[in-house]
């Protein structure tokens, strides 16, 4: 079982799906609540996909940051999901990839960088 959070700081808005899957996801989306996220943290569901476009235009975020494990083999990011994500101009941090992610705020931005490849995002209200 899974809880989805949205912690709002200093006026920032990071949605935490854990590995909640296209199930909660789904039951969220009909539920109506507010689901406006800048950042979205998640990790992969081991039975169902997740993080789907319709999630991604409902909680309107600019990058997500998602959990990779090379075993067992659900628990890897699927290179076709991150392409069609950023497709939609949602910023990808594998954290496969890009290890730990710093998220910091800044005067008037939320600023991501990762730890192992350098790759940043800075996101302006």
């Amino acid at each position: 079982r899974t809880m989805p959070l949205r912690l709002h700081w200093h006026g920032w808005r990071i949605l935490f799906l854990s590995d909640s899957g296209w199930g909660t996801e789904e039951a969220l989306m009909d539920a109506g609540v507010d689901l406006s996220a800048d950042v979205i943290v998640a990790g992969r569901h081991g039975n169902d996909g997740s993080l789907g476009s319709r999630l991604l235009k409902a909680t309107g975020t600019q990058a997500v940051i998602v959990s990779h494990a090379d075993f067992p083999l659900e628990q890897r990011v699927p290179e076709r999901w991150m392409a069609a994500t950023e497709g939609q101009g949602v910023q990808v941090f594998h954290q496969g990839r890009c290890g730990a992610v710093i998220v910091s705020r800044e005067e008037d931005a939320l600023r991501l960088s990762s730890w192992l490849d350098g790759q940043e995002l800075r996101i302006s209200r």
